[in-house]
């Protein structure tokens, strides 16, 4: 997957999650008053080894385009030569 600019990008509990033990981010399933099968937590975001549980998919992006300032700075040519 491409997500050109992107500095982060997380499903449910994302970085958070990985503060807590297995216990307490485990996505426990049981079966609903309908009959299906859901996560009583949602920590996964709605996605577990890659592939969606059937839960909503919740994720977060942040993006950052490429800076574009007018300051001289520091560089080199592709011939490896510095500028600046």
């Amino acid at each position: 997957m491409s997500l050109p600019a992107t500095k982060g990008f997380q499903f449910g509990s994302g970085f958070a999650g990985t503060f807590l033990t297995g216990s307490e981010h485990n996505d426990e399933f049981y079966i609903d008053e309908h009959g299906k099968m859901r996560t009583r937590t949602n920590r996964s975001g709605g996605i577990q080894g890659g592939i969606s549980n059937g839960e909503i998919i919740n994720m977060r992006i942040a993006f950052k385009p490429t800076a574009t300032i007018g300051k001289k700075q520091l560089t080199v040519t592709r011939e490896k030569k510095k500028l600046s």
